[in-house]
């Protein structure tokens, strides 16, 4: 039986139950915390984070604890051992801090883990630094990980591998069976989630046309050609209704997505101009039926208003005939302080919106779901978080890359997640569906979702995935 002993300052034990919490679901092990070495029995492996120096008759993993009053309000440090990320704030005189030393039973960690996952895990950079793009997110090219470059490294998987080799070691020197209960399923090495955001309905519309005038980005000829289009009202032949494209392109390889469905528009500028006429009732009624998962797209001002992302989950549900459970923000609007509780208090039980606008990669550094920190209760949140880690627009937009480079990219993280048996999540925007005005984007995801098929990935949708990891959550209770 693996034991957690928590030593550690007491200012700190709530965020460090929290971060062995997050570390032991992922791992897919069940461990007790214990208050004293008196509770351990012969055979135990005993996890200790602390100061003091530990004997025990068991084996022993040792994280120290050295830096966390350091990262309440000031930002870490990193380097490389061994290729290695290495986050601290106070540099350890040992040479290799983030290998293990092994005496029989015993092993101890050279950095404080703990503390430098915390860091990431709980946005507190996000807390501390108040830099915001012109839709109030919090920037990637703000974040410490892209300033060291390490964006696109799951760093935080990286960690609990360190960890589950530790105890798998000590496991084996004991003579006793480590247990895991299999991360994915049919025992994947990885999983991956397929999301689409249906920002725009149709492109020829009257209101996208006077958008279009109103924001002045797009010419006048433009606009008014969508307005001249808009009266024909012909789906089929508007090229942002692809919802059936998304469906045959996935069938191929026996997978589904989730629509994230815009439910009532309020902000005028930045929320989508349809609405759940009974063409789109129906379209999604098709979805559902053909095993397409349906979530809400929350509009722009839910993001830190229940009541309002309590409205919106109430008529999707209403138009659906059934419960939605899952959802994502418009523009990725993600407050750290607030939007899960939001999230929470509407009645969801999965989000996927913890990604940036700006890059791929891990905004909490961690490529698998989790449950986020609670910073106003000092607890974790009830919702699950399936963290967004590659984006259509950030490829393309953002970084502009062609299509080339944005594959390549893309393929260049989904090998990282792969490394670390982790979650890469994929949004592709209905859009895409329009090769004219977006070129290169439909084939781009086409070759994504082919090569995650051929790298023999768990294929899913976020509520099917979502579903799989909560009851495995059961299972390995801390």
């Amino acid at each position: 039986m693996i034991k957690i002993l928590l030593d550690n300052d007491l200012r700190f034990r709530t965020e460090a139950r929290y971060t062995f919490e997050a570390f032991f679901e992922i791992i897919g092990i069940t461990a007790a915390f214990i208050e004293n070495q008196e509770q351990l029995h012969k055979g135990d492996i005993l996890v200790y984070y602390g100061k003091s120096q530990v004997k025990a008759d068991c084996g022993v993993l040792i994280l120290p604890e050295t830096d966390w009053l350091k990262c309440q309000s000031i930002a870490p440090s990193l380097k490389f051992i061994s290729g290695t990320p290495v986050i601290y704030w106070i540099d350890s005189s040992r040479k290799q801090p983030i290998n293990f030393t092994r005496e029989n039973t015993y092993c101890e960690a050279g950095f404080d883990i703990i503390a430098a996952s915390f860091y990431f895990l709980s946005r507190r950079e996000e807390i501390i630094n108040k830099e915001r793009d012109c839709w109030g997110c919090f920037p990637a090219d703000f974040s410490i990980a892209y300033k060291w470059r390490i964006l696109h490294m799951p760093v935080i998987n990286i960690y609990i591998e360190i960890i589950q080799k530790a105890l798998a070691d000590l496991s084996y020197a004991l003579g006793s069976e480590f247990k895991i209960i299999q991360r994915w399923k049919d025992n994947r090495r990885f999983a991956a989630v397929l999301t689409h955001d249906v920002d725009n309905l149709r492109k020829y519309t009257f209101d996208n046309g006077i958008r279009k005038l109103i924001r002045g980005k797009e010419g006048f000829k433009n606009a008014f050609y969508d307005i001249g289009r808009s009266f024909l009202r012909d789906n089929t032949k508007d090229p942002y209704w692809s919802f059936d494209s998304f469906v045959a392109l996935e069938r191929q390889i026996g997978a589904s997505s989730t629509f994230y469905i815009i439910s009532e528009s309020k902000n005028r500028r930045y929320d989508p101009y349809y609405s759940l006429n009974a063409e789109l009732k129906r379209q999604l009624h098709d979805l559902s039926v053909s095993g397409w998962d349906i979530g809400l797209h929350g509009s722009y001002d839910s993001f830190n208003n229940k009541d309002v992302l309590k409205k919106e989950k109430d008529i999707l549900e209403k138009a659906l005939g059934r419960q939605v459970f899952g959802t994502r923000q418009h523009y990725l609007r993600f407050s750290v302080e607030h939007t899960s509780q939001v999230q929470e208090q509407a009645g969801f039980k999965h989000d996927s919106t913890l990604g940036y606008n700006e890059d791929i990669g891990f905004r909490a550094g961690l490529a698998a779901p989790f449950f986020p920190y609670d910073s106003q209760n000092k607890k974790r949140s009830d919702i699950l978080e399936l963290p967004l880690a590659i984006m259509d627009g950030s490829l393309f937009n953002s970084r502009q890359y062609s299509k080339e480079e944005a594959f390549k990219k893309s393929v260049e993280l989904i090998d990282q997640v792969e490394s670390v048996g982790g979650l890469v999540v994929i949004l592709w925007h209905n859009k895409a569906g329009d090769a004219k005005e977006f070129p290169g984007w439909w084939e781009t995801y086409a070759r994504i979702v082919n090569h995650l098929y051929v790298k023999g990935a768990w294929i899913a949708n976020a509520s099917e995935l979502a579903e799989w990891w909560l009851d495995r959550v059961k299972r390995c209770a801390v």
